[in-house]
């Protein structure tokens, strides 16, 4: 069946009626500036890489340099900033900044490190083994004394 969308309404006037109406409905569509993003994500990726630690799938002997600390909320647009924990580690002869959502099991990365902390009465100069599974997004950390 092929109709024209014309032959549905009895009078052109209701046509174009209904046609106005749509093109004002319509949302103008704003073109993106594409060099200013650009410059902002290279802004962010120099604010934020700096030595933080973005490990592969893998096991790595670390000690801790620092007590678990404050770090900076993940902002994600148009979301509620979330917190988030740091603990700066040796690796490899190398000082590295992981960084981590701060947890609500003691499964998270975070609860791992509370908990091994809680049994030795503290986590600075304590040296244990981060076992990193997956990739992306669906990485997933053990810790192992």
């Amino acid at each position: 069946m092929n109709t024209n969308i014309q032959e549905i309404f009895h009078d052109d006037i209701q046509y174009e009626k209904i046609v106005s109406e749509n093109l004002k409905n319509q949302k103008e569509v704003k073109s993106m500036d594409y060099q200013a993003e650009l410059e902002r994500l290279k802004k962010n990726e120099a604010e934020n890489s700096g030595d933080f630690w973005k490990p592969k799938a893998g096991q790595y002997r670390v000690k801790a340099l620092s007590e678990i600390e404050e770090a900076k909320p993940y902002i994600e647009e148009g979301k509620e900033p979330q917190p988030r924990k740091q603990v700066r580690l040796l690796l490899n002869n190398q000082e590295v900044i992981w960084t981590m959502p701060h947890g609500l099991t003691p499964a998270s990365s975070y609860g791992q490190l509370i908990n091994l902390a809680a049994s030795k009465g503290k986590l600075q100069d304590e040296e244990f083994t981060i076992v990193v599974t997956g990739s992306d997004k669906s990485k997933r950390f053990t810790i192992v004394v």
